[in-house]
């Protein structure tokens, strides 16, 4: 294979796996569809082509977009190590440890992590204070709304705030892994079609109505009605969808 399309595959393997763990961190189910991942790559950061279909589809996110700097993505945080600096520097500690939360904590770690030191100006007009790399710890968070994930030299953070359109998208998402499920224990062929009946409140109706195609092509239902489930249905289960009660019913036609 071509060098430049195997460095194009290898990327794109990194983001989604690194996409699919910060997803998993945050909490949101994969099968919910969430708007975009944010990446940053530094050097590496590359077109990926239609490989990015790959990435969305895997991470499932709408959009894939790169970002030059990583504090777009990541908060910093410098903490001082007192079993180090306490001794070291006495009763000017809590001094340091003030100077250090009022610098940019940014610049800080990327010296930090250069294995650069930092000169610090505490506020009790004593001598500046040198700190070495090996004397703090640098930790990271991702920004409000996102979840992170970062490996080496990429960061990978997906949006997970959701909008009510991603979010009936999901419970629609979710409707047709019950509706699949209840296939399967009426013990239907993969090439049946069936009527499906959904018995629920207004919220999960309206789902039905948005995305009523979407869930009759995946399910192979010919008919998709809401209302009380009808006694001939071949299968029935009733469950919580978001917290609302729902009842489904399949019927094989």
């Amino acid at each position: 294979l071509d060098p430049e399309l195997l460095e194009r595959m290898e990327m794109a393997m990194q983001i989604a796996a690194l996409g699919r763990s910060a997803r998993s961190t945050s909490g949101v189910k994969l099968r919910q569809p969430l708007a975009r991942a944010r990446v940053h790559a530094g050097k590496r950061a590359m077109d990926l082509g239609v490989l990015a279909e790959l990435v969305t589809e895997e991470v499932n996110i709408k959009a894939l977009e790169f970002v030059d700097d990583q504090a777009e993505l990541i908060e910093y945080e410098i903490g001082l190590l007192p079993n180090v600096l306490g001794p070291k520097h006495g009763r000017r500690f809590p001094l340091l440890r003030r100077a250090a939360a009022g610098s940019d904590a940014s610049a800080l770690a990327r010296r930090f992590e250069a294995g650069l030191r930092v000169t610090l100006e505490l506020d009790d007009g004593g001598p500046d204070v040198e700190l070495l790399s090996d004397e703090v710890e640098v930790r990271t968070h991702g920004r409000e709304g996102y979840a992170v994930a970062e490996e080496k030299d990429i960061v990978v953070a997906v949006d997970i705030t959701l909008s009510p359109e991603l979010a009936r998208e999901g419970l629609a998402r979710d409707l047709v892994r019950r509706i699949q499920t209840l296939r399967k224990e009426a013990d239907f062929q993969l090439d049946d079609r069936i009527a499906t009946t959904v018995d629920a409140g207004d919220e999960t109706q309206a789902v039905v109505t948005e995305w009523g195609e979407y869930i009759k092509a995946e399910t192979l239902s010919l008919e998709l009605v809401t209302g009380s489930v009808p006694g001939d249905a071949d299968a029935l289960a009733s469950f919580q969808l978001d917290g609302n009660p729902v009842s489904v019913g399949v019927r094989r036609l």
